[in-house]
């Protein structure tokens, strides 16, 4: 988004990296270890949808969201209350949009 590095390469690969062995899959919803692995304190993207995110983040359970990709352009920051980890549907349509950019 700007330039400049604020990770070194090795040390974004690190932080990004899968770090839950599949003996440990057992919790989250349904579909969350197919889309998703776990680095150090964020999701990391494992299959891309056309309504979800790229790169690496986290959407909390009650609305915090805050994804990034390496290579994107925009940026979308959350604070709602929301019943439920599905999220609202304008979180697919942002997705959706970001990924024609």
């Amino acid at each position: 988004m700007r330039e400049g590095t604020l990770l070194e390469a090795d040390e974004y690969a690190a932080m990004t990296a899968d770090r839950v062995p599949a003996s440990a899959q057992t919790f989250f919803g349904p579909g969350f270890w197919e889309d998703f692995g776990w680095g150090h304190g964020l999701a990391v993207v494992r299959r891309e949808k056309p309504d979800g995110p790229r790169g690496v983040g986290w959407t909390g359970g009650v609305g915090t969201t805050c994804f990034w990709d390496a290579e994107g352009e925009a940026m979308l920051l959350t604070q709602e209350l929301m019943g439920g980890p599905d999220g609202p549907t304008y979180f697919g349509d942002f997705f959706r949009a970001v990924q024609t950019l």
